[in-house]
């Protein structure tokens, strides 16, 4: 068994909660800003499948629960540049090479389990990573952990 739709909710929720607590990264005065990266699977048990859906739930929680206030999110890379593609084409400035992210932080996971006869644990661990000097929230250093959380469930 892998976790279920009750543990995302459940570790996305407790995560949000944690993060918003957190009047070092929390600052509506100077917000950090934030792009999501991925969940790495590190996991024997859990298939290729799309563990992206707890990065998406927990930014969508704490921009409902914020509402704007605090903290901001911008899409990455990739998804900015197609889209500016598609919508201006080869308009001046919109070129790929053109855009800049804003975003200081990178929010990522990682999923682990260990099987043990009929049983199975299983670890979500939460980071937001700094990415460079920071415009908003605590600027400690590129590639510092300026927060984590984790999420632990078990099967038998």
């Amino acid at each position: 068994r892998s976790p279920r739709f009750t543990d995302l909710v459940n570790a996305t929720d407790r995560m949000a909660q944690a993060i918003a607590g957190r009047p070092d990264i929390v600052d509506p005065a100077n917000p950090p800003t934030i792009v999501l990266g991925n969940v790495a699977n590190r996991t024997t048990s859990i298939g290729p499948g799309d563990l992206d859906v707890y990065l998406v739930r927990l930014r969508a929680t704490l921009n409902q629960s914020l509402e704007g206030r605090g903290i901001r999110f911008v899409r990455e890379r990739a998804f900015v540049q197609d889209a500016r593609a598609s919508e201006y084409g080869n308009e001046p400035g919109s070129a790929p090479q053109d855009y800049r992210s804003i975003a200081d932080y990178l929010l990522t996971a990682e999923i682990f389990d260990m099987p043990r006869g009929g049983t199975n644990y299983y670890l979500i661990s939460f980071q937001l990573v700094q990415l460079r000097e920071a415009a908003g929230g605590p600027d400690t250093g590129a590639g510092v952990i300026v927060w984590e959380g984790s999420y632990e469930v078990k099967f038998q």
